[in-house]
């Protein structure tokens, strides 16, 4: 019996040791956890911190085109007998966008988009003294990109300014005959506001305006082949706005931001490249898309 209890004595006395070790030896590894978790949330705190990003994404757009040239006068001679105005359907537009936060203030945003129009029209063409009816038909490509300088004077408000390019390349064709290409070119400077309104889970209205001021030029060519272009081309002004009104989705896990809205380009022209435009203005419309990621 007395054996018994001392063998039950030792065993009560080797548990209670080891679990006094086991309890020392957690308390020895809890500073550990603790300042491992530490310093994962001094991490998490310091990623917050950082001022600069970066996004990168990809717009698209299917929009209207009516440029100043769209409507034809025939008030040069060799130019044709009759008016006429091309016919245009909407097109695709699109291209990358890049961005660059470097603080809570100041940003730089870049875009290009790229888009390929029909045109075609009848006319009556005077060549070699007679009067011949045909189509007039070409496929411009339109190329827009914008450089832009922000400021955040706020969270929901910001100014941007900064160069812009506009320009296109067609060849006129009529009948069997493919004329000479027509490189047109033009820089514009735009000044605006953008602003951020929050719908609710994860929603934002962003609307945009900019004024644009353009100055723009057609490249020579002094073999130029063409039944509607016989004059030299002039430099060209003008002015206008640029328009948007999108909603945004905001997906955080993935750092995505998708917009879907609608754009659009008024530019009335002061002085045109050349008298046989016979619009004044060039209007520029529809809706468009983008997707950007946000590192």
């Amino acid at each position: 019996m007395k054996r018994i209890l001392t063998i039950s004595i030792v065993c009560i006395a080797m548990l209670f040791a080891l679990f006094l070790s086991q309890n020392a030896a957690a308390q020895k590894k809890q500073p550990a956890k603790q300042q491992k978790l530490y310093r994962v949330k001094k991490s998490a705190a310091a990623q917050d911190e950082r001022q600069w990003h970066l996004s990168v994404g990809f717009k698209l757009g299917c929009l209207w085109w009516q440029p100043v040239w769209q409507k034809y006068v025939a008030n040069e001679v060799g130019n044709g007998l009759d008016n006429f105005k091309y016919r245009m359907g909407p097109g695709a537009i699109f291209g990358p966008a890049l961005s660059v936060a470097f603080n809570k203030t100041w940003s730089l945003a870049w875009n290009f988009q790229y888009g390929r129009y029909d045109a075609k029209a009848s006319a009556l063409i005077y060549l070699g003294g007679l009067l011949i009816p045909g189509n007039i038909n070409f496929k411009a490509d339109k190329m827009d990109s914008d450089l832009l300088a922000m400021v955040s004077l706020s969270k929901y408000v910001r100014l941007f300014f900064g160069p812009r390019y506009q320009g296109y390349r067609y060849n006129e064709k009529f009948l069997l005959v493919k004329s000479s290409p027509v490189k047109y070119h033009s820089i514009a400077l735009g000044v605006g506001a953008a602003f951020t309104v929050p719908l609710g889970a994860s929603f934002y209205f962003v609307p945009n305006l900019s004024l644009v001021g353009l100055v723009g030029w057609e490249e020579k060519n002094l073999l130029k082949v063409s039944y509607t272009l016989k004059s030299d081309p002039r430099i060209a002004g003008a002015l206008g706005f640029n328009g948007n009104l999108d909603f945004g989705y905001f997906i955080a896990p993935a750092g995505v931001t998708i917009t879907l809205g609608f754009r659009v380009q008024y530019l009335h022209y002061l002085k045109k490249t050349r008298d046989s435009y016979g619009s004044n203005a060039d209007l520029f419309f529809g809706p468009n898309m983008s997707v950007v990621y946000t590192y």
